[in-house]
């Protein structure tokens, strides 16, 4: 992982927590039915300053950083202006909690909606 020391990992699968609040700007996407049917509301298109903040996978270093939030009652209430529509806009949110969720088929990264900083 970019910036953190790990133990040995296995190399297909990676599940890694990481605490501490931190705040991004990035693209709000609503997803009615994403993955496996389930309803997300996740971030996408991080700015660069916000991208560098954001731990990897030292292997996955040219995949940018995508996550749902964790509490998708929360989130869709703060986050989702209009319910029809996949782009809900660029915003600057606190987060924590962070998880990394690598897969040889998907990665399931998610994270804690602390609130919203900007519209």
């Amino acid at each position: 992982i970019r910036g953190y020391k790990t133990e040995e990992a296995d190399p297909d699968n990676a599940f890694v927590d990481f605490k501490g609040q931190t705040q991004i700007t990035g693209n709000i996407k609503y997803i009615a039915t994403g993955n496996f049917g389930m309803e997300q509301v996740c971030v996408q298109d991080l700015g660069s300053e916000s991208e560098a903040k954001m731990p990897k996978l030292i292997s996955q270093n040219y995949v940018k950083v995508y996550f749902c939030f964790d509490d998708l009652d929360y989130a869709k209430k703060l986050l989702v202006k209009n319910p029809d529509r996949e782009d809900q806009g660029k915003v600057t949110v606190v987060i924590d909690d962070y998880k990394i969720r690598w897969f040889p088929i998907a990665i399931t990264n998610e994270a804690k909606l602390i609130s919203v900083v900007t519209p």
